[in-house]
């Protein structure tokens, strides 16, 4: 195949051929698939849509800081960052969480359940550059808006006089929707092709995962 510069050039004569062979190059970047987001009242799901044969690749991580006592009141303020993936699009999600709750031990084990609303802006990226979606009816691209609960079954291990380390299964089940009240849903269309369900967004969302977590203790008063 030509050059670049060549083809250019020639294209610029008016070659049929060099038209045609910059098109076929460069069809994919400049007819992508065009994203739309799109708002779907009273829907949602544990997870988001699927399509056959296409292979989504999912991970996240949160860092939370806890104020709680052996037994009684939990406080935690909690930042969640997950992305998920689908073909060349990448969703990302940072949610935020202000929680209240009960935390109980005894001995190396202990238990804790808590509640919070959520804010959780989000992004989606293509081939590493920003994409903004074109909205559709009720789907404004606004933050998810709801809330969490959790409950964590854990062992811990005393390292120290005011050190232990605890390590508990974490299940999460968290409502969210858009400023609009909708479920959103992410969809990609390519020309001449029907509008094709990509990545979800809110609705009902359970979620599993390890936590672990190094509690310090305050200092004792000196008697």
């Amino acid at each position: 195949m030509a050059p670049q510069g060549e083809l250019e050039a020639r294209a610029r004569t008016g070659d049929v051929d060099a038209w045609s062979a910059l098109y076929a190059q460069h069809y994919t970047a400049v007819f992508r698939q065009i994203r739309y987001l799109c708002g779907e009242r009273g829907r949602g799901g544990l997870s988001p849509p699927r399509a056959e044969g296409r292979a989504q690749q999912a991970a996240g991580g949160e860092a939370r800081l806890s104020v709680r006592r052996q037994r009684g009141l939990l406080l935690a303020l909690g930042l969640r960052v997950a992305t998920r993936r689908r073909d060349e699009l990448r969703l990302w999600r940072n949610r935020l969480q202000l929680s209240a709750g009960y935390a109980w031990r005894s001995g190396n084990f202990g238990v804790e359940a808590s509640a919070g609303p959520t804010v959780e802006p989000w992004a989606v990226r293509s081939d590493g550059a920003s994409q903004a979606p074109v909205p559709l009816g009720s789907g404004r691209a606004t933050p998810l808006w709801g809330a969490a609960a959790a409950l964590t079954p854990s062992l811990s291990r005393q390292l120290s006089a005011s050190l232990r380390l605890r390590l508990g299964l974490r299940v999460d089940l968290a409502a969210s929707a858009m400023s609009s009240g909708a479920v959103g849903r992410l969809l990609t269309q390519a020309p001449g092709e029907p509008a094709e369900a990509q990545l979800g967004l809110g609705g009902l969302e359970l979620s599993t995962g390890l936590e672990l977590t190094l509690w310090i203790a305050p200092p004792r008063p000196r008697s």
